[in-house]
């Protein structure tokens, strides 16, 4: 269970999560052949983007929200339960993702429609849960993304007003970006260099959940890693949650994919 109340993490993310957990102490030689095969697989998946032919001989058509989820899947796999706050030392300093903490939030399976000073307790336990734990953060929103919000007007007004409350009402720092894409977010990673970025890898529907992913994936192409808003827990010392470690292969794939030509066709 999230931190906040969020939902159990499908069933698939969990068992297989906790299965590669038990597996995570790998030898600099078994990464090495790991990453030759997932170097094999991602090759495969780039040269049978546009079609594939099935074994009636009929061509399928892979779309570029298939590739994404291809890969995500590959990562969600390889993610591990882990402590966020205590076990790395280096995790001092991380970002929060703000439209998925509002998503984690709003489909928190407690809240009931239309209750926004309960929406909001739940992104201030989220919060407190990471700050009474020594967290350090910043939260970040990107203003491309409030256009998936248009087919819910209660949460657009929400994520407005959670800008506006934790601008005035908070000692968070809270910054705003064009896009993911955007030079200026390139800055700010490299400058600020966090340990992990906070984001969810599930929207309300299939066009959130396609710039999620694409946000979560860009991150680990960066050389960020990633922890999952959802399924977090917490004890009276830690808090815990899916970790997702970078990789060259990540780099990889953003190289590819992630330009401004394939985004604008989406």
């Amino acid at each position: 269970m999230a931190s906040g109340g969020s939902e159990p993490e499908d069933d698939m993310l969990s068992s297989d999560s906790e299965t590669l957990s038990e597996g995570a102490d790998l030898s600099e030689e078994d990464i090495i052949s790991e990453n030759s095969e997932d170097s094999d697989d991602l090759d495969t998946s780039e040269s049978t983007t546009e079609q594939k032919e099935d074994a009636s001989g009929t061509k399928e058509l892979i779309t570029f929200s298939d590739v994404v989820f291809q890969n995500l899947t590959k990562q969600l796999l390889k993610s591990t339960f882990a402590s966020l706050l205590n076990d790395y030392v280096e995790s001092e300093f991380f970002v929060i993702d703000g439209d998925s903490l509002l998503i984690t939030c709003a489909m928190n399976s407690s809240l009931s429609p239309g209750e926004s000073l309960h929406l909001f307790f739940l992104v201030e336990q989220f919060l407190f849960n990471l700050t009474s734990r020594q967290g350090r953060y910043v939260i970040v929103f990107f203003e491309d993304f409030k256009h998936f919000f248009f087919p819910y007007p209660l949460l657009r007004c929400w994520r407005t007003q959670l800008i506006l409350h934790l601008q005035k009402n908070t000692n968070i720092d809270v910054y705003t970006f064009s896009s993911f894409l955007c030079e200026e977010w390139k800055t700010f990673l490299k400058n600020q260099a966090p340990y992990f970025f906070m984001i969810s890898d599930e929207g309300m529907n299939k066009h959130q959940t396609l710039y999620l992913n694409m946000l979560l994936l860009h991150a680990l192409g960066n050389q960020i890693d990633v922890v999952l808003t959802d399924a977090q827990e917490s004890d009276h010392l830690r808090v815990y949650g899916y970790y997702m470690k970078s990789n060259i292969l990540n780099k990889k794939f953003i190289q590819k994919w992630t330009t401004i030509k394939t985004w604008q066709k989406l």
